[in-house]
């Protein structure tokens, strides 16, 4: 599996910026593409949901041209009812929006909503599971991480993050298994992959080297990157 990490530092870039590396990152045809936490946010409202719908549409109709490709482009606030929102990732696929991915925890979400008269409302992150070419991928967004249940046949850990701390953390619930991991930054822009193998009697965590790494993304080719592995 080839997949495509967005290089995009949230709340500071805008659509007309974040849409190409989407499309740049299209033309390269990996299999799946990751957006970090708060990607779909361009305005000082952060519960700007028409702004959301639009980009998404844009999105989506890139999307009509590579059929096969996942795109899971990252999260903003989303409209659920009246004064209701959840934090949330499209997914989105030959055109179509998929599913959405809620977030289940609550950093500044909560003081997010307060200032604009709206609630937030948990998602259920044991729900935030994708089953794509046959294989298990667990996407948490930002502070679920840690806190969400990765099933133990779980090929990809997937984390959408915008924070100073982020990173790939095993935990004595999860460090019976081995699999595949990545993480896109929104706070900084950074990515990063990596490979755990619980098997290893020493160096079990491993750094991955990208296939391809240029100013809009990185692709890491987990299947076949097996010698680009450097294990700490």
């Amino acid at each position: 599996m080839k997949v495509a990490l967005l290089k995009h530092k949230s709340l500071e870039d805008t659509p007309e910026n974040y849409v190409p590396k989407i499309a740049a990152a299209l033309k390269v045809n990996p299999d799946l593409i990751l957006g970090p936490d708060y990607a779909l946010c361009f305005s000082d409202n952060l519960l700007d949901f028409n702004a959301r719908e639009k980009i998404i549409s844009k999105i989506k109709s890139l999307s009509l041209n590579y059929p096969k490709i996942l795109v899971v482009p990252g999260t903003s606030p989303r409209f659920v009812g009246e004064k209701l929102f959840r934090h949330s990732c499209p997914v989105i696929q030959n055109g179509k929006l998929l599913s959405e991915l809620d977030k289940e925890t609550d950093y500044e979400e909560f003081k997010i909503g307060e200032k604009v008269g709206f609630n937030y409302e948990r998602g259920d992150s044991t729900k935030n599971t994708l089953n794509f070419d046959s294989k298990k991928i667990a996407v948490e967004i930002c502070s679920d991480h840690g806190k969400q249940i990765v099933d133990n046949d779980t090929f990809l850990e997937a984390i959408l993050a915008y924070d100073e701390n982020a990173g790939f953390w095993i935990r004595a619930n999860n460090d019976n298994f081995s699999r595949w991991a990545v993480v896109v930054n929104g706070l900084d822009g950074k990515v990063d992959g990596f490979r755990y193998d619980h098997l290893k009697q020493s160096a079990k965590y491993g750094i991955l080297s990208p296939s391809i790494n240029n100013e809009f993304f990185s692709v890491y080719d987990l299947e076949n990157g097996k010698g680009n592995i450097s294990y700490i």
